[in-house]
């Protein structure tokens, strides 16, 4: 996928991403060596991205460091101590000059990001969806403006509107 780019998945691909479930932490791991996120619509899609660039930076420099230490210390127990300059050129020839390049490219939009971004736009978009005060199932969902507002819409629209309801309420429980 380009950089920028987007895929939608339907709400059974989401829910593989949920935290807690087996394997989501290897999963997160890989998305953020990536740079790959799951867009909430609760946030702002730039505090999301900016957020999702830190830790693909972080990702990238301990992959970068590790690389290093690593050939570092394979040549210290094969007795040879490069010199700064060989090993950036062993580096280059291993074509960690890209994974420099990515970590500039990703430092420059996290920048970008800092520099427009400011306290009142990292704050959620929409209030969260009060799930007693909800009617998902209608177009556009309803949302009431007290719980008991919302009883009295349901019980005006009979037992089979107030039962979907309280399961739906009972799925959404905290």
């Amino acid at each position: 996928m380009p950089g920028d780019g987007y895929v939608d998945l339907d709400i059974n691909q989401a829910d593989d991403f949920r935290p807690g479930k087996p394997g989501s932490e290897e999963v997160q791991l890989l998305m953020d060596s990536c740079g790959i996120f799951l867009r909430d619509m609760d946030l702002p899609y730039e505090v999301q991205a900016l957020a999702c660039l830190q830790r693909c930076l972080k990702a990238k420099r301990t992959q970068y460091i590790e690389a290093t230490n690593n050939i570092k210390a394979r040549r210290a127990q094969q007795g040879i101590h490069d010199t700064p300059e060989a090993l950036k050129e062993m580096l280059r020839q291993l074509n960690f000059d890209k994974l420099e390049d990515h970590i500039a490219s990703i430092t420059k939009r996290i920048r970008f990001y800092e520099s427009k971004l400011q306290p009142e736009d990292r704050k959620s978009v929409r209030e969260k969806l009060d799930p007693k005060k909800t009617v998902p199932w209608t177009n556009p969902p309803r949302m009431f403006e007290t719980e008991l507002q919302c009883q009295m819409w349901l019980e005006e629209q009979g037992e089979e509107a107030q039962k979907r309801h309280s399961a739906w309420l009972a799925a959404n429980e905290d």
